[in-house]
């Protein structure tokens, strides 16, 4: 990644995904996508691929949870 490669994504995948992947490999850190748009595009993604939101739940860890906590109990997100 130092000097901006980038692992192959395979063709086959959907669209949504390689877009998304593509974003969060973006050189410049500040246009990478945040955690909460990421979780965003996944769960909307979710959706139209299994056609049951009723049964699709996000979550995300609270803003004020700090750096350190994820790095010791994970990043406290789920989807179910």
């Amino acid at each position: 990644a130092d000097e901006g490669d980038r692992p192959a994504i395979p063709r086959s995948w959907d669209n949504r995904l390689q877009v998304l992947l593509q974003d969060c490999w973006d050189e410049n850190p500040s246009s990478r996508p945040s955690f909460r748009q990421i979780l965003s595009t996944l769960h909307e993604y979710s959706r139209s691929v299994f056609h049951d939101s009723e049964n699709l739940q996000a979550s995300v860890p609270d803003d004020n949870a700090s750096v350190g906590s994820f790095r010791k109990k994970g990043c406290g997100c789920t989807i179910m």
